[in-house]
């Protein structure tokens, strides 16, 4: 069964897929990260350079955004600053070779260090 997160319309309950949009540099992350992320199920919306993550974000609506935060996580932390002051309600996930930690300054904000925690904390996040 794929990443699914549930909906409320009324009084009908239903499962639709997990909206993750990606924000990285790297190319490569970009790819591989949509690669894997489809394969898993979820529903990549949107592809994206870190500053251009809020505005795309807010367009696109996702459950979550996932941020490369290999190459700087300053960048990254500064990209999940912008998205949380924009007050939209999801998630930001910065994949990082630092391991998992949650919490910090950031609210919404999860940092993970690979691949299998990164799926773990989206279904995790949105009951899956």
């Amino acid at each position: 069964m794929g990443a699914t997160a549930p909906r409320e319309a009324g009084n009908v309950r239903s499962l639709h897929p997990i909206r993750v949009l990606l924000a990285a540099a790297d190319p490569r992350f970009l790819r591989a990260a949509t690669f894997l992320l489809d394969r898993e199920g979820f529903e990549v919306v949107g592809a994206c350079n870190p500053d251009e993550a809020p505005a795309l974000a807010g367009a696109e609506r996702p459950h979550a955004v996932v941020v490369d935060g290999n190459e700087s996580v300053a960048a990254a932390g500064r990209t999940a600053l912008a998205i949380e002051a924009a007050g939209l309600p999801l998630h930001v996930l910065v994949v990082s070779s630092g391991g998992m930690r949650r919490g910090g300054p950031l609210t919404r904000t999860s940092e993970c260090g690979s691949f299998a925690e990164l799926t773990r904390e989206l279904r995790r996040l949105y009951g899956t």
